[in-house]
């Protein structure tokens, strides 16, 4: 095996097709079609090849790459497993995936962490080394995410962050929080209210959109019930018993919360007629909150609707509720919010009349908005 110098090094040339060499005791390095030259330390685990990424000669210099993979040799021949060992942002991300997000989080949770790392995260920076992300970089990613229109997205990619690498604190793996001090973007507050005819259009009329009719009940049942657009996506046929849908305090939003408990939702004549009968998941697809949004944005050029969030439909449901005349404690019941602490303590009541008058009472609203559209809830096909 040749031992690599720098003269060699640098007269490498790319090819079509990414090459490599090896030194010895595990030390190479790659040469990528781009002329990127990366160096490796590569070991067998369990009859598998592994691969620990060093860096990009040129970033370091060879003796520091050899140094490093002599580190990395020597370790392992002590016994230790070097899975556990990071040197990107890329490895550190896939640590706190797995030994973090996926078991201390809901499966909601880390889903869209994931699909973060993924999505915005990795394809930016994931390559850079723990010992070279400074704050500029996180910084410019962030930029580019608000400067697309996103900046919302940028607080979800920025939290995401900042919980990463504050895990790989605690586990030594780095010493530092690039994100940390970083301020999130400060939104608008949201007070999107679909108005009556918006309501009977969303309702009643002809969506003719790439949506399927599963997505649209979803969504339809979002705004009858109030609830929130992730709970009703996730209701089985098993939370439902006649007239009341239970939702577990595990899936709520306040599910991490020590006074968190079961949320009980009276379902009306129409409420019912989207969820229909059967077992298992009331909407066995889409798998995913983001996939109903993607479903509204179909929507915007087909319905003489501005455009609107899932969550909007809530917000419209509960403003529509104080139209009404119900007080906003009968509101917050409905809506499942989690209520101050004497307010718990002292009133033990389960407002399930209540619940149930509120429902008819939008109920029949909704039916007299179907009017506007020469329909009744009870003859109109699912769009």
């Amino acid at each position: 095996m040749k031992r690599f110098t720098d003269t060699w090094l640098r007269n490498l040339k790319p090819k079509e097709k990414l090459y490599e060499y090896r030194e010895g005791d595990g030390f190479s390095v790659r040469i990528q079609p781009s002329g990127t030259k990366t160096f490796y330390y590569i070991y067998a685990d369990a009859g598998k090849k592994q691969r620990v990424r060093i860096g990009e000669y040129g970033a370091m210099s060879l003796l520091e790459a050899r140094e490093k993979a002599a580190s990395l040799h020597s370790t392992r021949k002590s016994g230790t497993d070097l899975k556990l060992n990071c040197s990107t942002i890329a490895e550190l991300a896939e640590r706190y995936l797995k030994e973090h997000s996926q078991t201390k989080n809901t499966p909601r949770v880390y889903k869209e962490a994931k699909r973060i790392m993924e999505k915005d995260i990795l394809p930016k920076i994931g390559m850079i080394e723990l010992d070279k992300i400074k704050r500029q970089h996180i910084y410019d990613l962030l930029k580019q995410i608000i400067d697309r229109g996103a900046p919302i997205q940028s607080n979800s990619i920025l939290k995401v962050l900042k919980k990463m690498f504050n895990f790989g604190i605690e586990r030594g793996i780095t010493e530092i929080n690039p994100a940390h001090k970083i301020n999130e973007q400060q939104g608008n507050e949201k007070t999107r209210v679909l108005s009556d005819k918006e309501i009977a259009s969303f309702l009643y009329g002809p969506m003719k959109a790439r949506t399927t009719e599963g997505t649209m009940r979803c969504l339809k049942l979002t705004l009858i019930t109030g609830q929130r657009p992730g709970e009703c996506l996730n209701m089985l046929h098993e939370e439902i018993d006649g007239d009341w849908w239970t939702i577990p305090k595990e899936k709520t939003k306040n599910q991490k919360r020590a006074q968190a408990t079961d949320h009980r939702v009276f379902l009306s004549p129409f409420a019912k007629e989207m969820i229909g009968s059967g077992s298992g998941p009331v909407f066995p697809s889409p798998t995913g909150v983001s996939a109903l949004g993607t479903a509204l944005r179909r929507l915007r050029n087909r319905i003489d609707i501005a455009p609107f969030a899932p969550h909007d439909l809530r917000r419209t449901a509960a403003t529509n509720i104080a139209e009404l005349g119900y007080s906003q404690d009968v509101i917050d019941r409905i809506l499942g919010h989690m209520l101050p602490k004497i307010a718990r303590t002292y009133n033990r009541y389960s407002y399930d009349k209540e619940k149930q008058q509120v429902m008819l009472a939008w109920e029949e609203k909704l039916k007299t908005l179907s009017i506007q559209m020469g329909s009744t809830p009870g003859t109109e096909p699912l769009r």
